[in-house]
């Protein structure tokens, strides 16, 4: 009963939102066809009929986002669950979120990700080749 249970909810959040799709088009439908004949205005009976069927249509449908997302987390969290468990049974370490040879040696010289215009002071990204509030070309690299 409760096996797959995130599958089991994505396939019945998309039963219920094509469900409120086909109802929501009869709706519309019966509003184009009451105001059609009460009216005898057909202009406003099609406007009518078509702006409810698609409101309720939009609405089933980004109503349908969490519960979705909902089911396929947990279709997710079973699959890593899944995988962790294999792991285990096949002797195999399970990762960490730890970076492993993080570490910065005093030799390492990184490149500098920003540089100062000369003339504005500003800092500016390193992928620029020129200072966007002065509009010099003041990148030290362009300078030689």
């Amino acid at each position: 009963m409760f096996k797959n249970i995130g599958k089991k909810i994505m396939v019945l959040t998309t039963v219920l939102c094509i469900i409120g799709m086909v109802l929501s088009l009869l709706a519309g439908f019966s509003i184009f066809y009451i105001l059609g004949e009460r009216t005898n205005n057909v202009a406003i009976a099609v406007s009518s009929g078509v702006a409810v069927a698609l409101l309720y249509a939009l609405i089933c449908w980004i109503g349908s986002f969490a519960a979705y997302g909902y089911g396929k987390l947990i279709d997710n969290t079973d699959r890593i669950v899944k995988a962790f468990e294999q792991m285990a049974k096949n002797g195999e370490e399970k990762p960490t979120a730890e970076a492993k040879d993080t570490e910065i040696k005093d030799t390492e010289i990184k490149e500098p990700t920003t540089w100062s215009c000369e003339k504005c002071g500003a800092t500016v990204s390193t992928d620029l080749d020129e200072c966007p509030i002065c509009k010099i070309m003041d990148k030290p690299e362009n300078k030689e």
